[in-house]
């Protein structure tokens, strides 16, 4: 669909803006409405609009045991991962918490590739990695130890968000035969259900 070398440097530039715009719109949402809201609403939505997206471009929806056994643990993970993003942007400053989930994240799956012997370490990932702690450490002030602004600045929460995503991509990675549409429907409506019903019960 989008096989140009154009069209894939436009899309990685909208990228980044796109997230940009989630993360001021997620801390605006955060003062008129609480976080089992949010995630509930988003899962609804996410599924519901991929739902067109797989009728239409005929992609098949049959799912495997072991692709829905693993979507409900990329449910769960993505859970975490929206609710403490979202803690994050009502403690936290959205600028800094956009900044440190993006470089956090490509951080946590690399070494937990490695932990699970799907990628081998190379030199220049290393040094790239090593520049990206040492950005993480500038931006959380940890050259002054400042562990208090780590934890009551929101953060924390931030830095969960990252580990929880990255979970999930790791997960993700050991799906096979199964379309990455079809793998949002069933994780967003198995999301929604399971939130749905923690936020229920916790009413």
């Amino acid at each position: 669909m989008f096989q140009s070398e154009k069209s894939m440097t436009f899309i990685m530039l909208l990228v980044p803006l796109v997230w940009a715009l989630s993360g001021v719109s997620a801390k605006y949402l955060s003062f008129y409405i609480s976080e089992d809201e949010i995630v509930v609403y988003r899962f609804f939505l996410s599924a519901l609009s991929t739902l067109p997206l797989l009728l239409w471009m005929k992609i098949p929806m049959k799912i495997s045991p072991k692709n829905f056994v693993i979507c409900i643990l990329l449910a769960f993970f993505l859970i975490g991962n929206y609710r403490t993003y979202f803690m994050g942007m009502q403690r936290g400053a959205v600028g800094l918490g956009a900044a440190l989930v993006t470089v956090l994240i490509p951080i946590f799956v690399y070494i937990m590739m490695i932990f699970s012997k799907k990628s081998k370490p190379v030199l220049k990932d290393f040094l790239a990695l090593t520049i990206g702690a040492i950005g993480v450490a500038l931006m959380l002030d940890l050259e002054q130890m400042n562990l208090d602004r780590l934890i009551s600045g929101g953060n924390i929460y931030f830095v969960l968000a990252a580990l929880t995503y990255a979970m999930f991509t790791v997960a993700a990675s050991y799906m096979r035969n199964i379309h990455v549409l079809t793998i949002n429907f069933y994780v967003c409506l198995i999301g929604f259900l399971i939130d749905w019903n923690l936020s229920y019960d916790s009413n």
